[in-house]
């Protein structure tokens, strides 16, 4: 059973979906469309993309929206550009001319050829108040639940297509590409794994500090972590004096009563982000 003040501290958690907010730089363009954030979350066998464009609050014929996926991770497999390996496997596109206003169509990359058009996999779409929703079930990503993805996402306006010459005419199209042109933002929604967990010093010591240590996978730096702790000591909580997670490594350290050696100690730690958690704890008898 977690010790008492454990569940206290976790309390009010959230816990859905694995989610990661990523904000984009603002104001490249006064005149173009201006990406603010774009959140991930993901479900067991579905992924969702929420892009929001404040200065577009309405979706327009003018516009088009692609999120590139690599959604495999691997950069050995999917779209290759002049001889040179991307990665990207997907991408999905929302474009008046291509697909209709307000669809959306999952296109395959491999070799040099992305194909799709109104053949491509539908994906559930809405547009309101400047953010555009995606949702994508992961069977037509080839996957059974989402793992480990790279993605960016770019948004243009002033899109015009000739429909005699059937060609688009790109001459005063504005963009937006997050984070930016050639990068990419990495999303992991595996679940929380332990890698290492550890006591410093193996055994608590009286009068002295008492360090407890859980590293995890994943650690994307954009998804939100939450660490709890607790330590007993011959029935008295101690609260921690630090607690904090940094570079996949939670951290919790306290401070051992001075006259409790000989009595018995219970540590627990808790790391929790969406609605995985993991726990580990330390217990014997203070030195």
């Amino acid at each position: 059973m977690i010790a008492e003040g454990l569940a206290a501290l976790v309390a009010g958690l959230s816990l859905g979906a694995p989610s990661a907010t990523y904000g984009d730089a603002r104001g490249e363009d006064p005149d173009g469309p201006d990406i603010a954030t774009v959140v991930v979350s993901a479900s067991s066998s579905d992924l969702r993309f929420r892009v929001s464009v404040p200065n577009r609050p309405v979706l327009t014929d003018d516009m088009r929206i692609r999120i590139w996926l690599d959604a495999d991770d691997d950069r050995d497999t999917g779209l290759i550009l002049e001889g040179v390996k991307t990665g990207l496997d997907h991408f999905l596109l929302v474009d008046r001319w291509e697909l209709g206003l307000g669809k959306v169509g999952l296109f395959r990359c491999a070799g040099s050829v992305c194909s799709g058009g109104a053949e491509a996999a539908q994906v559930s779409f809405g547009y309101s108040d400047g953010t555009g929703t995606f949702d994508v079930d992961t069977s037509d990503l080839g996957s059974s639940r989402p793992g480990r993805l790279r993605f960016s996402v770019e948004v243009l306006s002033g899109v015009v297509f000739d429909p005699v010459a059937r060609r688009y005419v790109f001459t005063d199209v504005r963009r937006d590409e997050a984070p930016a042109s050639g990068s990419f933002w990495t999303f992991d929604a595996r679940p929380l794994a332990v890698r290492a967990f550890s006591a410093s010093p193996e055994v608590a010591r009286a009068g002295s500090p008492f360090t407890l240590r859980l590293r995890v996978l994943p650690a994307d730096p954009a998804r939100p972590v939450a660490v709890a702790c607790s330590l007993r000591v011959g029935g008295r909580l101690v609260r921690p004096r630090t607690r904090g997670f940094a570079r996949g490594t939670a951290r919790c350290t306290f401070a051992v009563p001075a006259g409790a050696a000989g009595k018995q100690f219970r540590g627990v730690i808790s790391v929790a982000s969406g609605s995985e958690r993991v726990t580990r704890a330390r217990a014997g008898t203070v030195r």
